[in-house]
């Protein structure tokens, strides 16, 4: 039973700890964070759009963050590595927090959709979806779902464990705004499928579904 307790604390302090570099990391555009703990030291990888704002002028920014983690949560040697995203507009958590900031500052929910399943698919990606799920059009408008979906993008079983997810909630003036952000990058290999061609100039496909449950396909 202690043992079991000890995995259990470990398991959230990582969460929290997660939270923490989350909330710390954004101006630098956090993409996530990996805890590896070992009988030396505790390594903490870090993947953001801005390393060099992470480190700091000689290793000054890094130095304090270690310190405040070491002290906030206990971590008796942490080690943190700083790895850069390779391209923003492929990462699913990078999205989704640009598309929340664009609907929190009041943007066109279809507009800045239909922009970002462009611009990811432009980029390479061999398929995406963005839902977004809740009062999308104003404070007197019904909460809603929209789904806007391109490429090839597998639902179920062991493909769908190789998409990239990001969930977040914006939170504009009407109300709270679920998002979802799914997308399957290059060179992602399926093993039911071989050689998928993104298909750049396809149609985007979408769905809308209102809260009486009535269905709308465009």
């Amino acid at each position: 039973m202690a043992l079991e307790k000890k995995f259990m604390d470990e398991s959230i302090m990582k969460i929290q700890m997660v939270d923490y570099l989350k909330g710390e990391l954004k101006e630098v555009g956090f993409s996530g964070a990996l805890i590896q703990s070992t009988p030396i030291a505790t390594r903490i990888i870090v993947k953001v759009q801005k390393p060099g704002r992470v480190i700091g002028k000689k290793g000054s920014s890094i130095q304090k963050l270690i310190d405040t983690i070491k002290d906030r949560f206990g971590v008796p040697n942490p080690l943190i590595d700083v790895v850069s995203v390779d391209n923003p507009n492929l990462d699913a958590p990078l999205v989704a927090d640009k598309i929340k900031n664009q609907i929190e500052t009041g943007r066109r929910v279809r507009q800045l959709i239909y922009s970002a399943i462009k611009t990811i698919m432009k980029n390479g990606a061999i398929g995406c979806e963005i839902v977004i799920k809740g009062k999308i059009v104003g404070k007197s408008g019904r909460a809603r779902g929209m789904r806007v979906s391109q490429g090839y993008l597998p639902k179920a079983g062991e493909p769908a464990s190789l998409v990239k997810t990001a969930k977040v909630v914006a939170y504009p003036k009407a109300g709270a705004v679920g998002i979802t952000v799914k997308i399957v990058v290059p060179d992602t290999v399926f093993p039911d499928k071989v050689n998928i061609t993104p298909k750049k100039e396809e149609t985007p496909k979408v769905k809308e579904v209102h809260n009486d449950g009535n269905i709308q396909n465009e």
